[in-house]
């Protein structure tokens, strides 16, 4: 089977007109891609698990995630890193997370 992807990327000031359709609430998850200079947002999920889980069921291994609400501070990066800590303590085993 041969599988062939076609991506476009837009800028946001280009001449195409985005509109924000809902905005993501507080404590919602984005998982993003960095490439090429660029972050693009790949899903929006309810929970860290929920990213976790998508991020596993679609192979981005390098998707990195942002709490909403917690933008421009430490603590983004420190729940998503204290979240997956927990999730392979001893105790969650048996779940295989991305790395």
């Amino acid at each position: 089977m041969i599988l062939v992807t076609i991506m476009r990327s837009h800028s946001a000031d280009s001449r195409l007109i985005f509109e924000v359709a809902e905005a993501p609430k507080p404590g919602q998850v984005r998982v993003l891609l960095d490439f090429g200079g660029n972050t693009e947002l790949l899903h929006l999920a309810e929970s860290i698990t929920a990213a976790e889980v998508w991020i596993a069921r679609e192979g981005y291994r390098n998707a990195r995630l942002e709490i909403v609400g917690a933008e421009g501070g430490e603590r983004a990066g420190a729940d998503v890193r204290q979240a997956r800590r927990l999730r392979r303590s001893p105790r969650h085993s048996a779940r295989r997370l991305p790395p």
